[in-house]
């Protein structure tokens, strides 16, 4: 039974407003921006820098429903996932004046692909203390001999059943909107964080005293994991150019690029270590770029750096040949890696986003915001507000917090 007529006058309607917003001039200005922010050219420093704020759709990360989710108004079951899908576009570009574009209304399909990152060992946690809230690794890797059970799974794409996948969302919603075969995902570089899953990361930290060689051996065995499936992912043609908002470039695709086979040099990857934030310098070198700058360095260009602060690290993450980007973090001295980096590299400054939650105190959060953009001047720089999980259950707040920014980028930049 095919979706009622009540059913398809919503989407008719939520395409078309979709794409009346994706025709606006508004759009090219903010994909120049990402671009230009990215660049290293000095006259594209006059340009504005771009905002993003990351919200994560309609699943409930904001105090259990208090943010006002638009109600799904589709009868049937056969259209929500792409009411939800047009919904938030249009809620997000309602509630967040930020810099992110809105595309043309279109459905991708996502490619079937297994292997990446599957060791056929399998890591555990234990019980959650809550809902989305914390919990322990319960390592699975206690004593050297636990490696022999890694065993690396080839990467394998399932053609049937992708292209199945996509026929039922041609039949489904093709006559609403374009349906095109998506990707798989994008192939992010994180030894340090997949070695923790499978030991626990209290151990790992001791490891570093205790057992150097043994955590080098562990390390060794990730990262040629990754340089396996990296490899894979190319001769496969799985890799896609990811040239899009926080990694928007003019620079790649690489040259000889061939649109039908994407190489690794035509994308940009991101590499961090998140999880060794807290380690010296002389450490983070010795046990994560030691084997993340290989993997980096196959890649067009890489961004560099998660939730870590990397104020003391720089020197170290400069090091990595086709650096491009580096995230400078809430926990970062933003004056020092604004003067560390200058416009060598491109920085992704990511605001504290507990300032949502509790008072909410404005006039705190402009003073913030000014003393990073008046550090961040003269750097290519965007503003990224991620992580967001409180925003006190008032959505409202998204929007201040974005205008107030805005405002302090204006006084500087101009409108």
């Amino acid at each position: 039974m095919g979706a009622s007529l009540h059913d398809k006058a919503i989407i008719s309607d939520l395409v078309s407003r979709v794409r009346e917003l994706s025709e606006q001039p508004f759009n090219e200005v903010r994909r120049r921006r990402w671009r230009k922010c990215n660049s290293l050219r000095r006259e594209d420093r006059s340009e504005r820098p771009p905002v993003t704020v990351s919200i994560h759709g309609f699943r409930g990360d904001y105090e259990g429903g208090y943010i006002p989710v638009p109600q799904m108004q589709c009868e049937g079951r056969e259209l929500r996932e792409l009411e939800a899908s047009l919904r938030f576009t249009l809620f997000r570009h309602e509630w967040i004046p930020d810099d992110v574009p809105v595309g043309a209304p279109e459905w991708k399909v996502p490619q079937v692909v297994t292997g990446w990152e599957d060791f056929t060992i399998k890591w555990r946690v234990t019980e959650r203390a809550a809902k989305a809230g914390s919990y322990h690794y319960d390592p699975v890797v206690k004593e050297r001999g636990d490696l022999k059970k890694f065993v690396y799974k080839d990467m394998a794409y399932d053609d049937a059943a992708t292209m199945r996948n996509l026929q039922l969302a041609q039949d489904t919603y093709g006559e609403f909107l374009p349906v095109k075969l998506g990707t798989w995902g994008d192939p992010n570089i994180h030894v340090a964080g997949q070695w923790c899953l499978f030991r626990g990361l209290d151990q790992v930290m001791m490891d570093m005293y205790d057992d150097p060689a043994f955590l080098h051996e562990a390390m060794s065995i990730i990262a040629e994991g990754y340089r396996r499936w990296i490899g894979q992912a190319e001769r496969m043609g799985l890799l896609h150019v990811n040239n899009w908002l926080t990694l928007s470039n003019d620079d790649l695709p690489a040259p000889g690029f061939d649109p039908k086979h994407v190489r690794a040099r035509d994308v940009f990857v991101w590499v961090e270590a998140q999880e060794f934030t807290a380690i010296s310098p002389a450490m983070h070198k010795e046990f994560a770029l030691r084997y993340e700058r290989p993997l980096a360095e196959t890649f067009g260009l890489a961004t560099y750096g998660c939730c870590e602060d990397l104020t003391h690290k720089l020197d170290d993450v400069f090091e990595i040949r086709n650096l491009r980007q580096i995230g400078v973090t809430p926990w970062a001295d933003v004056a020092k890696c604004a003067e560390k980096i200058g416009d060598r590299y491109s920085i992704s400054w990511r605001p504290n986003p507990a300032h949502l939650a509790g008072d909410f105190d404005e006039a705190f959060i402009r003073g913030y915001l000014r003393h990073g953009l008046e550090a961040l001047r003269g750097c290519a720089f965007h503003v990224f507000l991620k992580d967001i999980h409180s925003c006190g259950g008032r959505p409202e707040r998204l929007t201040r917090w974005t205008q107030i920014l805005n405002e302090e980028i204006e006084r500087m930049w101009g409108g």
